[in-house]
């Protein structure tokens, strides 16, 4: 998977409302021909999981909040389920961020799958 469909995957994980951006607009131009406006959520583009440690973290308070544990050591991330005591991912990767973000992506990938 490529950056944006993870931050898609992501964001579809956290509940975040999000399109492609071409839809977006075209959304928000049939809404202003009719006279609405309205939030329609997040373009593609505007998905910074990949780049923004407030998003990255926010991921990482959910997952924990599913009784799981995020551990973080430099650059080598950890998430442990809580009630099997069982690692669901171990990650070793260039910086802090990419280990973390990386973690996140693979622990949605076995959340969706179960």
């Amino acid at each position: 998977m490529n950056t944006q469909e993870n931050n898609k995957l992501i964001a579809e994980f956290m509940g975040v409302r999000h399109t492609d951006d071409s839809k977006y607009l075209e959304t928000l131009k049939e809404m202003k021909s009719e006279g609405l406006y309205f939030e329609q959520g997040y373009m593609t583009s505007e998905l910074h999981y990949y780049t923004d440690w407030r998003w990255l973290m926010e991921v990482v308070g959910r997952i924990n909040d599913l009784n799981n544990v995020v551990q973080i050591h430099d650059n080598h991330v950890k998430i442990v389920n809580n009630t099997k005591s069982e690692v669901l991912v171990d990650i070793i990767e260039g910086s802090m961020f990419e280990a973390i973000y990386q973690a996140i992506v693979e622990f949605i990938k076995i959340y969706k799958n179960n």
